[in-house]
């Protein structure tokens, strides 16, 4: 998905891969690159931006790509602002068995429908954790122990 056009939504579908011989959680980091761009505020794919002000239009650094989650086996614990990106962190809500892949943290991406923006790499970087289930019963408790705390930045977009 080297050319992609602003509203193209492509298939990307990252799982994890156990290579352990033991259940464990899983932490997915999710980094996507921002990009200087004009936006309709009507337009507005991303969950935790708002627009202030009466403008229609919004020239902003924002997320080159929206990717569409799997909420229900993937829950967010971190957003965060990165050098010239936002951060994710996503938790695989089962433990991953031995061996197992887990389901897509998301299946598709879609670039905004941007009025304008000045030339980006529509890319994704992905990192994970884990840890093992042994003395860590909950996600919660995993979490803890990969010192993840729940923190979720929100952005607002005044004119």
């Amino acid at each position: 998905a080297m050319e992609m056009q602003p509203g193209q939504t492509v298939v990307k579908d990252p799982q994890v891969e156990s290579r352990v011989d033991y259940p464990c959680w899983v932490f997915v980091e999710v980094m996507i690159p921002n990009v200087s761009a004009t936006l309709n505020k009507a337009d507005n794919p991303y969950p935790y931006v708002t627009f202030e002000g009466d403008e229609t239009d919004y020239v902003y650094s924002f997320e080159m790509v929206v990717p569409e989650i799997n909420e229900a086996d993937w829950e967010i614990y971190q957003r965060s602002y990165g050098k010239n990106l936002i951060e994710y962190t996503y938790g695989y809500k089962h433990p991953l068995p031995a061996h197992e892949t887990s389901s897509p943290i998301f299946e598709t991406i879609t670039i905004p429908e941007f009025k304008q923006a000045e030339g980006s790499e529509s890319y994704i970087m992905l990192r994970g954790k884990a840890v093992q289930t042994e003395g860590c019963p909950t996600l919660e408790d995993a979490a803890k122990k990969l010192g993840i705390e729940k923190s979720i930045v929100r952005t607002v977009i005044t004119p």
